[in-house]
């Protein structure tokens, strides 16, 4: 297992933790935003204030194993998102990270996502 998929690869996780499974050139639009990234609600805040008009920016995940298969995200049409929207999320690129919601806060702050799409790193 690993950090990073490119081939359907399991992930690694902290069991019983949540994380944030979001696209991430949103991480962008939420650092931009310039929120108090140190709030309790700061979830619902980035919803609320980042992506007011989008009801599935992000999901929430709680790790139930020390593992994340990939291949259980599956697309389907956003005419078909079921009423229990925390499950879901959308994606404009396709490039999707999981961030552990402890450490959230931090990654929003130094996150860019140019530098992470040009980085140029041997897989």
């Amino acid at each position: 297992m690993t950090n990073i998929s490119l081939n359907m690869e399991p992930l690694e996780l902290n069991y019983g933790e949540t994380y944030l499974i979001i696209d991430a050139i949103y991480l962008n639009e939420i650092r931009e935003a310039n929120l108090i990234v140190n709030s309790q609600d700061l979830l619902e805040i980035i919803r609320k204030e980042v992506f007011p008009h989008t009801d599935t920016p992000f999901s929430e995940y709680k790790a139930l194993q020390s593992y994340f298969d990939v291949n259980k995200i599956k697309k389907i049409e956003s005419t078909n998102v079921p009423i229990d929207k925390q499950s879901w999320f959308s994606t404009d690129t396709g490039l999707l990270v999981l961030v552990n919601v402890q450490i959230l806060s931090q990654i929003i702050v130094g996150f860019s996502y140019n530098k992470l799409v040009d980085t140029p790193f041997d897989l």
